[in-house]
């Protein structure tokens, strides 16, 4: 599943890369660390937000 500004950015740099190879892209400022502390935050806001600091803690370890 996606939406429809990830797909626009996907073939606008795609487009980008296809006209200039050398092109570089700037980089990602999202880590996966991020998407996971965003995943255990949102589950955590519906069900027990207690354990969502047990698991950062965890995580920051």
């Amino acid at each position: 599943m996606v939406d429809l500004a990830s797909v626009t950015v996907l073939f606008s740099e795609w487009q980008l890369l296809c006209e200039n190879p050398a092109h570089e892209l700037p980089p990602i400022d999202v880590s996966f660390r991020d998407y996971v502390l965003a995943q255990l935050l949102e589950h955590a806001t519906v069900v027990a937000p207690a354990v969502v600091l047990d698991e950062v803690r965890v995580v920051d370890a």
